[in-house]
């Protein structure tokens, strides 16, 4: 007897009765919760070559070569801060253990993940 499919998507599929997430398999009864964190952007990348490049521009005189490394760390840092996005992480208690199961910038698909797992685990008991 086939499973019917309740929810499907790139790396994840729910069943009636398995959970198939980034290439593991967890059985809905011993999923024990499903929660979705936020991680926030990682600023660590802008703000050093936004301080590198603050320091080249006050260390080079006009349109010398460490000046104009000055304007372009600036630059990167700008790039990296506007290329950094939020992340969600759908995170799974299984068996006593917290599991990350899924990650992904787009919160809509993370979410209906989220429910098609809790509709899951509510048929289940």
């Amino acid at each position: 007897m086939s499973e019917t499919i309740h929810f499907e998507t790139e790396g994840a599929k729910v069943t009636e009765s398995l959970a198939i997430i980034g290439g593991q398999t967890f059985a809905l009864a011993n999923i024990g919760s499903v929660v979705v964190q936020e991680h926030g952007k990682n600023l660590i990348g802008p703000i050093f070559f936004g301080l590198v490049g603050i320091g080249c521009l006050a260390g080079g005189s006009d349109w010398s070569v460490l000046y104009l490394a000055g304007f372009a760390l600036l630059a990167l840092a700008a790039y990296v801060w506007r290329s950094n996005k939020v992340s969600w992480h759908l995170v799974l208690e299984s068996g006593g253990k917290k599991i990350d199961a899924f990650q992904s910038t787009d919160r809509a698909a993370v979410i209906a993940l989220r429910d098609a797992l809790s509709a899951g685990m509510a048929r289940r008991a």
